[in-house]
């Protein structure tokens, strides 16, 4: 799920009738709390599952033409993730 971090909650209610046991579900950039604001919208489903929270893009990025074009500025070297 590559969409700002304040948007994760409306997708994953919109995701949940979708999500299965054991997927995984992988958030760029993820904030802190993505895990729980997780398993408040799934409930007991979010047991299930394996969230990956990123803590950045691996691109520096900017838009040339809103919603049409991006330019990649340059390629991160590493980023770190978290998995529970």
């Amino acid at each position: 799920l590559a969409v700002p971090s304040f948007a994760h909650g409306q997708y994953f209610e919109a995701f949940e009738p979708y999500i299965k046991k054991d997927t995984v579900i992988a958030c760029m950039p993820a904030r802190s709390g993505g895990d729980l604001l997780l398993a408040a919208k799934l409930g007991k489903k979010a047991d299930d599952v394996t969230f990956v929270g990123f803590e950045t893009l691996p691109w520096a990025c900017r838009f040339t033409d809103w919603g049409k074009k991006a330019t990649i500025l340059g390629t991160k070297g590493s980023i770190l993730a978290a998995v529970t």
